[in-house]
């Protein structure tokens, strides 16, 4: 979350400068320009958010087989 946060920051401290040059041209010109906005995606948050659902994922697989393991036990006995 941390490094998504310090990404918005930069993109938005980005989009403002250009909004202020956008802002000093003459009205021709910026009617010419045209704001973007930045459509990639940072590849660290990418892989820290895959790797999160992934460490979720099999959590919940070992938490089953758990449960499977000492279910069996029980009943067992």
């Amino acid at each position: 979350m941390w490094e998504a946060q310090l990404s918005t920051h930069e993109s938005t401290l980005k989009t403002a400068k250009n909004l202020e040059a956008l802002s000093q041209l003459d009205d021709e010109i910026a009617a010419i320009m045209k704001a973007t906005h930045p459509t990639d995606v940072n590849k660290k948050v990418k892989w820290l958010n895959y790797t999160a659902i992934g460490g979720f994922v099999l959590g919940v697989v070992f938490l089953c087989f758990f449960v499977g393991i000492n279910l069996l036990a029980e009943s067992g006995e």
